[in-house]
């Protein structure tokens, strides 16, 4: 069941994203909906929403959060507060930590070949097998 429940995962998100990276250039429904600005600054975050959701929740478990109310209030409780905590968890270290972090890169030198000039002469071309 774990495998087929993985499998059927992949091949619903295949067929979300297929015509959005493989359609034309003119748009799309799933172009205009992966377009939202909302969705885009989510997916800039994502990242920060992925680690700190699991110390959210158990950090929620730890204080005994949800415990009263009716089983749909827990529901709705345990839905929309881990979600808006993930979420500005997230923001927060982007805009705290990730963004700062990439403004170091610059500080890196990076290895770029220089193709501003041609070789003077080209490599020369032997044959396989024809090792000399």
């Amino acid at each position: 069941q774990y495998l087929t429940r993985n499998v059927l995962y992949g091949a619903v998100a295949v067929g979300v994203l297929a015509p959005a990276v493989f359609a034309d250039d003119r748009g799309g429904v799933v172009r205009r909906v992966l377009a939202n600005r909302c969705l885009l600054w989510l997916g800039l975050i994502s990242y920060g929403i992925y680690v700190w959701h699991s110390p959210l929740l158990t950090r929620l478990l730890y204080w005994h959060y949800g415990q009263s109310g009716s089983v749909l209030w827990r529901y709705v409780q345990w839905g929309v507060v881990p979600l808006l905590g993930s979420v500005a968890l997230g923001a927060a270290s982007y805009y705290l930590v990730e963004r700062p972090a990439l403004s170091l890169r610059r500080w890196v030198p990076t290895a770029r070949p220089d193709v501003s000039e041609p070789l003077a002469e080209p490599a020369p071309v032997t044959p396989p097998g024809d090792a000399a």
